[in-house]
């Protein structure tokens, strides 16, 4: 899966349309012990929020399983001042039902 992303993320990125609208890597959601889980990703220079994509990965894997998603920790690379560049994200996360 994250190896048809990279070269998805390739492909766009030589393109005009991948240069300007960036692109994100994520990891598959993989658990992190003790009823919780873990996502990566990373986005290209241009890419959306790192933490916003994570979130919406998380969203839609407890989802699957009726429940909604409790952030445990996130955290990321972000600068104040830095325009360009990838940027990348971990989001921590438990599925609870109710």
């Amino acid at each position: 899966m994250i190896i048809r992303q990279v070269i998805l993320c390739a492909v766009q990125s030589v393109s005009a349309v991948g240069a300007l609208s960036g692109c994100v890597l994520r990891s598959d959601v993989v658990p992190a012990g003790d009823g919780a889980y873990l996502v990566t990703g990373r986005t290209g220079d241009f890419g959306p929020d790192v933490q916003t994509e994570l979130l919406k990965k998380a969203n839609a894997f407890c989802a699957a399983q009726g429940a909604g998603v409790h952030i445990e920790s996130q955290s990321d690379d972000y600068k104040p001042l830095q325009v360009f560049g990838p940027r990348t994200g971990r989001l921590y996360f438990k599925c609870v039902k109710g």
